[in-house]
Formats: structure tokens, C-alpha cells, sequence
């Protein structure tokens, strides 16, 4: 899944051998953290050649040209957040018995995780109950900041921190502790973070004009005679990545402390 857009898409195929609905039905409770998208369920035919499905035309579930196919979604708000699809009976081998179900929940407003689970139940009395989890996997989700840096021919170490790549959803004074080495010191007036977009292999990009210091972020630099730390806190709420650089002086010892 791509984290920029937010959705998860899931997809249950019904009846793959066909083996016969009567009556069938699937349901998926919604896990809490992932609200279903109103409206989102979609329902197709499917063949299959081989392993391989193949999608066909969707059916309109709603306008009762299909006698026995029916959606019934959960509702916003409500305690029970059950989707449930019943299909129309079909004999064993019966053609144009297999259905590809579509739906999706959501993951804006929130911390994005690296990954998510959602359970399909397959009820038919032509086969067992069957269970139907499926996990969907977020590129870069769960990462808040990582940091890399090199030194540059001018001397100095530049170092850049990707800020929310999972581009979840943070309160207003997020904030990131980048702990140097001691033969560092902070060049005041470097720091520039700039909106970045993630593309869907996870690679960050600059993607709009800088931050305002004091209007969006705040800088402090704090030195003892063990450690040396640069906090940055962001004014407001973020729900997208960004890339933050600044640089350093450097001296003989190396060393790139610690980000958190």
C-alpha cells in the first residue's frame, strides 16, 4: 500500500474451485485503527486460468439485477463494524459462480504502522468455515526519522534526517532529538526542512518550498560537557514526510551520534 493516498485495498475471491455457494456469505470484522471507507465495496465476476485470476465486468450489487448478491456495510460510528456480502446459491461447477470482492479501510489520521491484518469468514454448507487473513504491508510505515550524513569538500558534515516517511499523522510539537558526537558543533542558521514527497518504492523527494523557522518549526541547541543535542519541534499537527538538513564543524574525532 502506498501511504501518500491512505487507503488499504483488500480483496476475498469466493469460491475459486468452485465448489458451490449455498448459502455463502463472507464477513470481515473491521479491525479498530483501520475505519472502513463508506461505499467502497465493489464486487466483480472472475475466471481463472491456471493460477492466475482475471477480473471481469463489476455487478452492480444495488439495483437487484443479481437476485441474492447483497452488501451490507458497517455504518460510521457504529459498535458493530462488520462487512458483510451474501452471495446467490450456485451448484458445485456452476459457471459464473466466482466472486472477486473489493473494500477498503483507511489509515489517514493516524500513526501508520509497517503493516496491517484483516480476516475474511467464508460461510458456505458446501465446504467448512474458512478464515481468510490477509496482511498488507506499507512501505516505510512505522518510520518516524532516520538519519544519514557525509562530509562535504567544504569541510563540514551534512547531515539529513527523512522526517515521517510513513507521512502518519502527528499531534503539533512533534519532535526529533538528534544527539551529536563531541567533536561536532551546530552551525546556527542551517537547518532547512523541506515538504517531501514518497514515492511508492519508499524513495523521498523535495517537493515544495522550505519551512519557516518559528512559523512552522523551532530549533535548540543544547551543550553539556557530555553530550551536545540539536531538538527540532514542529509548530503544527504533520501528516506528510519531510527532509530536514543542516551541517556541522567537525574535528579530528569521528563520530555521528544518535537520532530519536
Amino acid at each position: 500500500s502506498h501511504p501518500q493516498t491512505k487507503p488499504l485495498t483488500w480483496r476475498v475471491w469466493v469460491t475459486y474451485e468452485a465448489l458451490g455457494l449455498h448459502p455463502a456469505y463472507i464477513e470481515v470484522s473491521i479491525p479498530a485503527g483501520q475505519p472502513f471507507v463508506p461505499g467502497s465495496t465493489r464486487v466483480y465476476a472472475y475466471t481463472v486460468t491456471g493460477s492466475t485470476k482475471h477480473r471481469g465486468a463489476m455487478i452492480n450489487y444495488a439495483d437487484g439485477s443479481t437476485p441474492g448478491l447483497s452488501v451490507t456495510e458497517p455504518l460510521p460510528g457504529a459498535a458493530d463494524q462488520t462487512l458483510r456480502v451474501n452471495f446467490p446459491d450456485a451448484l458445485p461447477g456452476a459457471p459464473n459462480s466466482k466472486y472477486w470482492v473489493e473494500f477498503e479501510t483507511s489509515i489517514a489520521d493516524t500513526f501508520i504502522e509497517a503493516s496491517y491484518t484483516n480476516t475474511a469468514v467464508h460461510h458456505n454448507d458446501y465446504n467448512p468455515t474458512i478464515d481468510l487473513p490477509a496482511t498488507v504491508s506499507v512501505r516505510r510505515g512505522g518510520e518516524l526519522v532516520s538519519k544519514s550524513g557525509i562530509q562535504g569538500s567544504d569541510g563540514y558534515a551534512w547531515w539529513t534526517l527523512e522526517v515521517n516517511a510513513s507521512q502518519s499523522t502527528l499531534d503539533a510539537g512533534a519532535t526529533i532529538v538528534d544527539s551529536l558526537s563531541l567533536n561536532q558543533n551546530y552551525v546556527p542558521g542551517s537547518l532547512s526542512i523541506v515538504p517531501a514527497s514518497v514515492d511508492r518504492n519508499g524513495r523521498m523527494t523535495a517537493s515544495g518550498p522550505p519551512l519557516t523557522e518559528t512559523t512552522d518549526y523551532t530549533v535548540n541547541v543544547t551543550e553539556t560537557s557530555s553530550s551536545k543535542q540539536v531538538t527540532i519541534a514542529f509548530v503544527n499537527a504533520i501528516d506528510q514526510a519531510y527532509i530536514a538538513t543542516f551541517k556541522c564543524t567537525i574535528y579530528a574525532e569521528e563520530g555521528g551520534g544518535n537520532t530519536q
